[in-house]
């Protein structure tokens, strides 16, 4: 079916990026480096100038002028906007080093296409030209701090902002753009928040899940060590497969209750068979014994399996102990 209101708004898409496009590459890529807040704000040299006769000058300026009206009273209808670029297309023959022609290209892209991924590139460029010509253009960096904010570049968009503040600009858009960031990074923050609480109650749910499935949270996991002690005493050092399976019920355990200290014991005994009596594995059993020794003084386990930690750790004093 027939639908002119798509059918305008593709034809809005196109003229508009191809204005943008013009713009962007009417010379070549821009040199403006990134926005820095290190940039000492203030009044800085511009770009050279072409000869524009003082006519020319004010014929583009009224022409940017009407522009502006038009994009500032846009309610929705693509008539209006198409005019505004005409004006600008005109304004950029007559004036190629006004600033403002670029940054009234960039607000008509935005408006009439919305903030796309590619408007939002092509509006860059546009802004970009527009520091380029006149790098007091304040406004510009207050645009493209806009821009920026809307591509989640939020670091860009506060240097942007703080330049663009330290540059005559229009308080209005600043404000309310500032505003937005904020609001912007307000409701990150709150999905960010309200996602961690999220996980936090389903990792809960999932362990409540389980200790209840298995009777109580602690007898599940005592008897998940019990098992993976006696798959240890069964593994014989190339045993992979059973060593998987008795690490994997140790991990499970502790998940389940980390204050079982056979668990803890039987972890030390897993680091020594799977890598060997070597310096790491034995700092790594210490510490697993030691953490044993702390939930239950009266675990005499943890103490033998130390005392055989120590003792090849070359420790004999405190292995004798």
């Amino acid at each position: 079916m027939f639908n002119p209101r798509l059918v305008a708004n593709a034809t809005a898409l196109v003229l508009a990026s191809s204005a943008l496009l013009s713009v962007a590459d009417s010379s070549g890529p821009s040199a403006t480096p990134p926005v820095s807040s290190a940039s000492a704000p203030g009044v800085v040299a511009s770009a050279p100038q072409v000869n524009v006769s003082d006519a020319a000058r004010a014929k583009a300026a009224a022409l940017v002028t009407e522009a502006t009206a038009i994009i500032d009273a846009y309610t929705g209808s693509t008539d209006p906007l198409q005019k505004a670029m005409t004006n600008l297309n005109e304004a950029l023959e007559l004036d190629p080093g006004n600033p403002r022609i670029y940054i009234e290209y960039a607000r008509l892209g935005i408006t009439w296409t919305g903030l796309t991924p590619f408007t939002l590139q092509r509006s860059e460029l546009a802004l970009r030209k527009a520091i380029e010509v006149d790098p007091n253009a304040g406004d510009a960096y207050v645009l493209l701090g806009y821009v920026f904010a809307h591509s989640d570049r939020t670091q860009d968009a506060e240097a942007a902002f703080a330049k663009g503040r330290g540059l005559p600009h229009t308080k209005q858009w600043l404000d309310s753009m500032t505003a937005e960031l904020g609001a912007r990074q307000q409701f990150d923050a709150e999905v960010a928040e309200q996602s961690r609480r999220e996980e936090k109650a389903l990792a809960n749910a999932m362990a409540r899940a389980v200790a209840d499935a298995n009777g109580n949270a602690r007898v599940a996991a005592q008897r998940l060590s019990d098992e993976a002690a006696k798959l240890l005493d069964e593994a014989g050092n190339t045993s992979r497969n059973v060593m998987g399976i008795a690490s994997e019920k140790l991990s499970r355990a502790m998940k389940l209750d980390a204050r079982v200290p056979r668990a803890h014991v039987e972890m030390a005994r897993f680091v020594m068979k799977a890598n060997g009596v070597n310096e790491p594995s034995l700092q790594m059993a210490e510490q697993s014994l030691r953490t044993a020794i702390d939930i239950d003084p009266q675990f005499g386990d943890a103490y033998v399996l130390l005392g055989y930690v120590l003792n090849h750790a070359g420790r004999l004093d405190e292995a004798a102990q």
